[in-house]
């Protein structure tokens, strides 16, 4: 599971905005100690650098902004999911208290994973083959 998380620009955008508000400047002391962080780690969020997901989730909080809506859910963060799932378990196999769709996502990785397994070497593309 990935403990770290970015701001999307997005993201920063609506945080930005929720300081403003508090006429807190990007390092602020109050900032600081609402959100447990020292400034170093506020400029690191600043310049889209991942932090700690816990202190990523209290410095949006401690200007009211929703974490969820300020963190990058690129495909960065969901790659190194998926990896980290198939890398993990041996065999994924769908909990009956899984929902329709979960247990779809998790064929859906199983498939990718036997198909990563089979081919050594990448697949020719269409125009490699009708040339």
């Amino acid at each position: 599971m990935v403990d770290s998380i970015k701001a999307s620009e997005q993201g920063l955008r609506i945080v930005d905005q929720a300081r403003q508000k508090k006429r807190w400047n990007k390092t602020a002391e109050a900032w600081c100690i609402r959100g447990f962080t020292s400034r170093a780690t506020l400029s690191r969020f600043w310049a889209g650098q991942s932090i700690r997901k816990e202190i990523f989730i209290a410095i949006c909080e401690a200007v009211g902004a929703n974490w969820q809506e300020v963190a990058d859910w690129g495909e960065t963060y969901s790659v190194a999911l998926v990896k980290s799932e198939v890398e993990t378990s041996d065999s994924l196999t769908p909990d009956p208290a899984l929902g329709r769709v979960e247990k779809q996502i998790v064929r859906f990785i199983q498939t990718i994973a036997k198909i990563g397994e089979t081919h050594q070497k990448p697949i020719p593309s269409m125009v490699e083959r009708t040339s």
